[in-house]
């Protein structure tokens, strides 16, 4: 009988423990970022830059979560949007890393080649990323899409970017 109610309170706690631990993963999208490599551009390789202000707080706090329940995060998905004026032709390489003031830049996504007459570009992101959580902590995040453009070209190029992140919380 004793076995039975050591079992049975086991049983309860491991119950408990479970559903109050229990993991939830958001997808918080960032749109609408620029990103401008200065012309003239050469053939070769070229930058182009961007930032913003991650409001990871404020989107978790949305969903009923604090920064503290944030457990892992991993950058899903990003497109890079040409100007209307052009198409992916000029491109033929692009390597897209972030970086902010206390992580290290991470190289997350490689789109070779890109492919032509594209207006829209999804980049092929990296399945290995660390430290994706202090990263979405920083105040600031700087974007660097590495470029390489096919001839020389006099122009600024200005794309239009989004990043998708899964987050996973647990409260």
């Amino acid at each position: 009988m004793k076995l039975i109610l050591l079992f049975g309170g086991l049983l309860a706690c491991s119950i408990c423990l479970l559903s109050c631990g229990e993991n939830r993963t958001l997808t918080y999208k960032i749109e609408n970022l620029e990103l401008v490599a200065s012309g003239p551009l050469t053939e070769g390789s070229n930058t182009a830059q961007g930032q913003f202000k991650p409001d990871v707080q404020a989107f978790l706090q949305k969903e009923g979560f604090a920064l503290t329940d944030m457990r892992e995060a991993h950058l899903s998905a990003v497109s890079l949007q040409m100007p209307d004026s052009l198409r992916s032709d000029l491109l033929s390489e692009i390597i897209f890393q972030l970086a902010a003031d206390n992580v290290d830049m991470q190289k997350l996504g490689v789109l070779n080649p890109v492919p032509p007459g594209q207006q829209q570009l999804q980049i092929q992101v990296a399945q290995k990323q660390s430290d994706m959580v202090a990263l979405l902590k920083q105040q600031a995040i700087t974007i660097v899409a590495d470029i390489n453009v096919k001839q020389d070209s006099a122009i600024d190029l200005q794309l239009k970017g989004s990043l998708e992140f899964t987050i996973t919380v647990n409260k």
